[in-house]
């Protein structure tokens, strides 16, 4: 379906609050829609993943998972779908043109997903959710994805304006054989830790982990 017609199958009242922003000042603005469809798409592609990408280990999905559903994905979906044009926000946001901001046009995506949900159940946002994503899903099956783990986690935590490092740990065996230990601490606090034969590896495995943990 294109955005018409899923704004036309939730109905008025649940498209007005998915595409108003708070900004507006209104009784019902997107967030608590958005906070629903968030956790919907998120639901809605890891079955994906696990259904149509057998030869993908666990790492592998969590990566992909966390590429398809972060901010940049949502934004350029939702701006092939042209939802600039549907959202309603306050003077002063609208004058600046916040309707056009990444951050806003993924909140609002997730936002149309959770009303979808709400009207329609699981199949209906699925089949939503499956049909505008059809691009990336078909990327992430046939591992045209490169990036790695510590560029998509910098990408996000930078988003979140939250800071990072990593810490050498230890380290052991002969040079030739030597494995590394690295621990990924995120605002002051330890959240994971890799292993490898290079501490550029060992790096690699910690950003995947807190991926999988839903860094």
């Amino acid at each position: 379906m294109n955005l018409e017609e899923a704004l036309a199958t939730i109905g008025p009242q649940l498209a007005r609050q998915a595409l108003t922003h708070p900004s507006r000042e209104a009784a019902c603005h997107y967030q608590r829609l958005e906070f629903l469809g968030d956790a919907v798409l998120g639901a809605v592609i890891s079955a994906w993943l696990y259904d149509n990408c057998p030869d993908h280990d666990e790492g592998r999905m969590s990566w992909l998972k966390a590429w398809l559903v972060r901010e940049e994905t949502l934004a350029s979906i939702a701006n092939d779908l042209d939802l600039d044009k549907h959202i309603t926000l306050g003077t002063g946001a609208e004058n600046a043109g916040d309707q056009k901001r990444p951050s806003i046009l993924a909140d609002v995506l997730e936002a149309v997903i959770g009303a979808l949900f709400v009207s329609g159940g699981w199949n209906q946002a699925k089949a939503a959710v499956e049909q505008w994503f059809g691009p990336y899903l078909s990327r992430a099956k046939h591992n045209k994805v490169s990036r790695d783990s510590k560029s998509l986690l910098q990408e996000r935590l930078q988003q979140q304006g939250k800071g990072f490092h990593y810490l050498l740990k230890d380290q052991q065996g002969p040079d030739h054989e030597k494995l590394f230990w690295v621990e990924l601490w995120i605002e002051g606090k330890p959240v994971a830790v890799g292993q490898g034969k290079s501490k550029k590896e060992a790096e690699q495995k910690a950003a995947a982990q807190a991926l999988k943990d839903g860094i």
